[in-house]
């Protein structure tokens, strides 16, 4: 359930459906990208809810994929106000079918900044029990978030990739487009 502080518009039932919170670092080999994008666009044709900013290029190319004939569903959460949020264009489509949420911390903050997005990640590690990482630069902050989630024993999903290797462990459970079920 949301708490009465975070501002929505979109389909608020989705919050209900045990969404899976979606990471992925900025910076990432090129070798990972186009697997990356196809295991997202993937993914987004089960019945699976999907949260997180959507900032790295690789979320929004496979976001752009997205369309409301997918059985999944969209939680948008900028680190800005919900009243300087627009809907793109490529998820108008999705927002009229009732498959997509955009959710804020803040009525009428402008712009992104490290703290908003801190704020933001922060609620989401408070508020999800499921993670799935796509790619975790070792120097970046998702580092730091990928070990939260660790220590909470939270559920952690990481993409089968050679690039990461290292994060893939005991507490993780590895998925690709051909184990993606494990999501559901």
């Amino acid at each position: 359930m949301m708490p009465d502080f975070i501002f929505t518009f979109g389909n608020k039932l989705l919050m209900e459906e045990n969404p899976i919170c979606v990471f992925s670092s900025r910076k990432m080999p090129v070798s990972l990208i186009e697997p990356g994008i196809d295991f997202l666009y993937s993914i987004m044709n089960h019945p699976i809810t999907l949260i997180g900013g959507w900032h790295s290029s690789l979320e929004r190319k496979a976001l752009r994929m997205h369309t409301p004939e997918m059985s999944s569903n969209i939680i948008y959460f900028p680190a800005q106000g919900i009243d300087h949020f627009k809907i793109p264009a490529y998820l108008q489509a999705d927002y009229e079918k009732q498959k997509l949420l955009v959710v804020s911390l803040w009525k009428s903050e402008k712009g992104t900044d490290r703290y908003k997005s801190k704020l933001r990640n922060d609620y989401l590690l408070k508020s999800l029990n499921r993670f799935l990482f796509i790619y975790i630069n070792p120097t970046g902050q998702l580092a730091r978030i990928y070990q939260q989630v660790i220590d909470q024993q939270k559920q952690i999903y990481i993409f089968d990739h050679f690039s990461n290797k290292q994060w893939i462990t005991g507490s993780t459970i590895p998925v690709s487009k051909y184990n993606a079920e494990v999501l559901l």
